[in-house]
């Protein structure tokens, strides 16, 4: 009971995360009874393992790849349940636009699986990877560690540039350029 209890709790911190109507990038809450591994094993990981120990979140994207992606705000260093991260914007907050919240996060993308009930498992380039779509957000975890993961919540908002796509194509985008940033094991 209190496993399924913590699952639960877990799973709604996951989709809360992705439902706000701002770009805020909030991760799931972190709960004192670990996750019980997933019953399904996702796919390997082909490429290379990938460090999590970022002294600065906000490296993840160099200010090419920011320019590319569209970000046209300063990001900016913040937390999401105590896990450091970066925030990255395209437009100004209430405007349309986009975000993303990115994190090189200790928790696995196994414990994701194991929180996120309903997470649709892929491939990145060789990453396996984990992601919850609400439609207009996208929490995307992956696996370029054995010790963590890399995690990105991007909200698009009403009005966005259509070449941004849904939540879980910027999501995608922002990742494969923060995986390239990201440095070998």
């Amino acid at each position: 009971m209190r496993s399924s209890l913590a699952v639960s709790a877990v799973l709604a911190g996951f989709l809360l995360a992705g439902c706000g109507s701002g770009a805020d990038g909030a991760l799931p809450e972190r709960t004192g009874t670990p996750a019980p591994e997933p019953t399904a094993e996702g796919p390997a990981r082909t490429a290379p393992a990938k460090s999590v120990a970022v002294a600065d979140q906000c490296s993840l994207l160099t200010p090419d790849q920011l320019s590319a992606l569209g970000f046209d705000q300063q990001p900016r260093a913040r937390e999401s349940q105590g896990v450091p991260g970066c925030q990255f914007e395209a437009g100004e907050p209430g405007s349309p636009g986009w975000g993303a919240f990115v994190a090189a996060d200790q928790r696995t993308m196994r414990d994701f699986l194991a929180a996120g009930r309903g997470a649709v498992q892929g491939d990145l380039g060789g990453y396996p990877t984990a992601q919850v779509d609400n439609g207009s957000g996208c929490l995307l975890s992956i696996d370029v560690s054995d010790s963590g993961s890399l995690f990105v919540n991007a909200i698009v908002r009403p009005g966005a540039d259509p070449e941004v796509g849904s939540g879980c194509d910027a999501a995608t985008r922002v990742a494969e350029a923060a995986i390239a940033n990201l440095p070998n094991a």
